[in-house]
């Protein structure tokens, strides 16, 4: 007998198979300057469906623009992704701590994607160079994390508002 796969290995494979999507969309690009946010549509087992909703130079602006949220709501999609790039380094608990990523000798470009779908977070660190990619599934924290839920929060709200008085009672 096969064993069930759980919500968490769904979400993993969710995850994986959208992030690649994205990926695949942008070509492996680590110069975007814009973050990019995309609506996703998923059916697991088939191919994600991904369209750019807006770009910006700043992402918090990007997630706090409302009209961004009717344009994901429009969609009707289950979720969206922010794709941003930049830079990260190493961290040691020492002086080097202090110093910036985009500033630091060791700093690597990275391209972080990150997705909100069905109300779940998860997302994805590709280093510029490197094939392998580090997924985090549920463990958002921050300041993105934050201006996810809330753009998440709104496209929902908007969802609310959108039904009728009689869709929304139980019969």
């Amino acid at each position: 007998m096969k064993n069930a796969i759980t919500y968490s290995e769904k979400f993993d494979q969710t995850l994986r198979e959208i992030d690649q999507a994205i990926a695949d969309k942008l070509e492996n690009s680590f110069e975007q300057s814009p973050a990019i946010l995309f609506a996703v549509d998923y059916i697991r087992g088939e191919v994600p469906v991904i369209k750019q909703i807006a770009e910006d130079a700043d992402v918090y602006e990007m997630l706090d623009d409302t009209f961004n949220a009717v344009m994901l709501f429009d969609t009707g999609y289950s979720g969206f992704a922010v794709s941003t790039v930049g830079w990260a380094a190493p961290i040691n608990n020492s002086d080097d701590d202090e110093i910036a990523p985009s500033k630091h000798p060791e700093r690597k470009r990275v391209r972080l994607t990150t997705l909100c779908h069905r109300g779940q977070m998860g997302s994805s660190i590709r280093f510029k160079g490197e094939k392998d990619v580090t997924y985090d599934q549920g463990n958002a924290r921050g300041s993105l994390a934050n201006a996810m839920r809330d753009m998440y929060d709104i496209v929902r709200a908007l969802k609310v508002s959108s039904t009728t008085e009689t869709e929304r009672q139980l019969p």
